[in-house]
Parts: C-alpha cells; structure tokens; sequence
C-alpha cells in the first residue's frame, strides 16, 4: 500500500485518499480507518491491495486474475470458487490445489460447467500416500480418499491433473497463453537425444500421443540430420542446424507442416554461459515463433532445467507478443498437451 501511495503522489493526484487500514493508525502521512463504516463520505472508487512480495507466480509469469485461500471450506467450498471464476469471462483457466472433495456431486457439476464454458480445470491433490492423507486429516479433518477414485473422477470429467505444483503454474500458463491443442497429435523439437527419451517416457504416462511426422516432410526434416539418421517425434534438431539460425528457420518450418495438432520446442539455457553462447538458444525460440507466424500451429516452448534460465530470457515466457507459452520444468506440464473434452451438444 506504502508503494501504490507513493506512485499516486508521484504521479501529482490530488484527490482524497481514504486508506482502510485497522492495524495502522497512519501510512505515509494518511490517516488509517478501521473499516469502510469509518468513512466520512461514500468513496467514488476502491482499490484492494494485497501484499506484493507474496505473489511468487509473477515470477513464472502467470496472468492471474484470482487466488481464493479457502482454508476449511467451513462456509465456502471450492465448488463455490470455481463457480466465481467460471462466471468472469475474462478467466481461462482454472488452477485447483484439492485435499479432499466434500461433496463430489457439487464438483461434478461445476466440472461439467467448465466444460461448457471451454475453461480447463486443472488440478494438484495432495494427500496421495498415507502419511499425507494422515496429515491432511490432522489440519483441515478432510478425507483425502483413495486416489484412484480422483483418478476416474478427473477423467470422466476432463480435469487435467499434474503431479507437481510447479507443473500446475506451468501447465495453467500454457493454457492460458497459448490456448488448450486443438488435437491429440504433439511434435516435441529438442536439443538433445536425453530429452527425446524423457519425453517419450513422460507423454506415455500422460497418455500424450507423439505421432511420427507425415511421410512427405519428413524427406525434408531427414535432410537437416546430415545422414546421421531418420526423422522422428521427438525431434532433436541440433543434429544438422546447431549455430545456423536460417537452416532453423527451415527446419522449424517443415517441422511446423509434418501433420502435427501442436508443436513444443524443448531445450534448457546453459548455466552462466556468455552472451555468445545463449544466443544459440534464442535461435531456436526465434525459429519456433516464425513457424508460428507463418503456418498459425499452436505452438510452445519448454526449458527443462529452471535454475539455468537466464533473467533476460524470461520474457520468452510470453514468446516475445506471438501468443506462445514458455514454461519452465518442461516435462512436468506434457500433461497439459492433450486436447479437452467438449460439451455434449
């Protein structure tokens, strides 16, 4: 509240400022009320501020428009939430953090809703093992539930679910971005031969379907692999075009046309590497926004390794205005990757 004063008085506004404020008497030479009924006049605007240094999602560039903390959900259940946030039509996505469902057909309902509306609900539930289903228990006295019950009740109903909360910011940024895939078919670009194993090996899990590039493009994606081998989904792309930013272009651009739904570049900057060296990795994300550009895929790019990200990088986050999702821990969010469910017409 300090700063947003600050700002105001920065900027030369000199109306009347009334701070609802019932720990402070005063901050920054503005007297403090304890609550709106503590007002002389009835304020023409109002502004609610929270506290600045808590929203860590900022960092992972997360557009949010609400967080609900509903505690014991004693008066308001998370259904209730869901169901403000599907009335905005300026909401996208929705994230859900779940212990335990009290009432599983108020959330069937809801689910079915977020279908309709075309907003993906996405969901982290803890209480998996049973010492965390224990532990839930002792705060909150929520039953967690076997999970394969969650399981088929996030199935049925086309709840997304991801294995990790860092995956469950990746994955609603991805959605919210770039929009849910259009189709089940994912071609994955990578740098290295690992990264094509780790995607093959979590797209299973996830029930994600990598399909082999058309056989027309893949004559000209052969080609880019200089006889080291044939091309396949995943894709490592370093092989033939590593250092030449106009071969990537080509490639990206054939990649873009082998029949895929959708496509993701997935590659991790080197830690404290020079300038020189980085831009190696600009040039991918540069290719991938052309291939965009030019043939309108859904496309997204993925690090797999956070900590290396370098700070100017992170506005790729946002695929420099060209509508592609940049997330961070790329495999955790392939979850994101399959086409949702529509509503029964």
């Amino acid at each position: 509240m300090a700063i947003s004063l600050a700002y105001g008085k920065g900027l030369g506004y000199d109306g009347d400022l009334y701070l609802i404020n019932p720990r402070h008497e005063e901050i920054n030479g503005f007297r403090c009320h304890a609550s709106l009924d503590d007002l002389p006049v009835t304020p023409d605007a109002a502004v609610v501020g929270v506290t600045a240094q808590t929203l860590v999602l900022n960092d992972r560039d997360l557009p949010v428009g609400y967080m609900l903390s509903l505690g014991n959900q004693a008066g308001v259940d998370i259904c209730d939430g869901i169901d403000v946030a599907l009335d905005d039509p300026r909401v996208s996505a929705v994230g859900l953090y779940i212990e335990g469902l009290d009432d599983v057909s108020a959330f069937e309902v809801v689910a079915r809703r977020a279908i309709e509306k075309g907003v993906p609900l996405v969901v982290y539930k803890a209480g998996v093992s049973e010492k965390g289903a224990a532990a839930i228990r002792s705060h909150t006295a929520s039953l967690a539930g076997e999970d394969r019950f969650f399981d088929a009740l996030f199935a049925r109903h086309g709840v997304i679910r991801t294995p990790s909360l860092p995956a469950l910011i990746e994955t609603l940024k991805l959605l919210t971005v770039s929009g849910p895939p259009p189709g089940p078919g994912l071609g994955v670009l990578t740098v290295s031969g690992a990264d094509c194993s780790i995607v093959n090996d979590v797209a299973e899990r996830h029930g994600v379907t990598l399909p082999p590039p058309d056989p027309e493009r893949s004559v000209a994606l052969d080609g880019y692999l200089g006889g080291l081998g044939k091309a396949v989904n995943p894709y490592d792309f370093s092989v033939g075009t590593w250092r030449d930013p106009e071969a990537q272009m080509r490639c990206f651009s054939d990649f873009a046309k082998a029949g895929f739904d959708s496509v993701m570049l997935m590659s991790s900057y080197p830690l404290h590497s020079p300038w020189s060296s980085l831009q190696n990795w600009d040039h991918g994300v540069d290719a991938l926004i052309a291939a965009k550009r030019e043939t309108c895929i859904h496309a997204s790019y993925a690090v797999s390794l956070v900590e290396t990200i370098p700070d100017y990088a992170r506005a790729l986050d946002r695929g420099r205005g060209h509508a592609i999702a940049g997330a961070r821990g790329g495999h955790g969010v392939l979850c994101a990757r399959k086409p949702l469910p529509r509503a029964a017409s």
